[in-house]
């Protein structure tokens, strides 16, 4: 019986362990928009709308000239309730020093309405967190100088509803060009969970080696085990 519990937890420990989903975009140059973006860019990637996004020398490349985002149906940034917490990561390129013309990402994207949070930054260094509808929740400016066309790689994680931890960092530099710890959405444009993905207003962003790793907290893990057991000790009632 003893060993017969133990398994069971950790059974349960296994069912709701750290979930990863990760795209170095490294395969044949394709492209694609909307939907037809699951056959050709692949890997449960979604492109919103019309604009279009292509594989190109094995990074992926916005065509798009206005706001676009493409996401992950892989897996969810869900965090409403403090359910999970998540990190979500990719190295981003701009290529242009214009002011304007933003890469970045997009996590908690609702498919009904189109709209997610958006970390972004621009070919100038400015760097925006922004609400669903488009609404600035926090901004800031690069360290230093910021690089055209380098990859910088951005994260942005959450452990609380519509709360976010924000980093970019220069790997050729190695340092931190910009950070933000505990942002918070708040108000009524706020979107707690939906799926994570990537996003730019302009042509020729380019991104590589995204990841998502999503994390149930241990109050999930507990209301699992217990419910397990429970499953596990009525039936064991109801043979004997």
């Amino acid at each position: 019986m003893k060993k017969m519990i133990i398994s069971i937890l950790a059974l349960a420990a296994v069912s709701v362990q750290a979930a990863l989903i990760t795209d170095d975009f490294n395969r044949a140059d394709a492209n694609g928009t909307g939907i037809n973006t699951l056959n050709t860019i692949g890997n449960n990637w979604v492109g919103e709308g019309a604009r279009r996004w292509d594989i190109v020398s094995n990074e992926l490349k916005s065509n798009t000239g206005a706001g676009s985002f493409i996401y992950n149906i892989g897996l969810g940034t869900l965090n409403s309730d403090t359910e999970t917490s998540f990190t979500q990561t990719a190295y981003i390129a701009v290529n242009t020093g214009v002011g304007t013309a933003f890469g970045g990402m997009v996590v908690n994207f609702d498919t009904n309405t189109n709209t997610g949070v958006t970390f972004r930054f621009a070919g100038n260094g400015i760097v925006n967190l922004l609400r669903p509808n488009g609404t600035v929740i926090t901004s800031g400016t690069f360290s230093s100088a910021i690089v055209t066309d380098r990859a910088y790689r951005m994260t942005i994680s959450s452990d609380a509803s519509n709360t976010y931890d924000l980093e970019i960092y220069d790997p050729i530099a190695a340092t931190t060009v910009y950070s933000a710890a505990n942002v918070v959405n708040g108000g009524a444009s706020a979107n707690s969970d939906g799926f994570g993905g990537l996003y730019a207003n302009t042509l020729g962003v380019t991104y590589d080696d995204f990841s998502l790793n999503v994390i149930p907290e241990p109050g999930t893990l507990g209301l699992i085990s217990i419910s397990m057991l429970g499953v596990f000790i009525t039936r064991r009632l109801r043979r004997s």
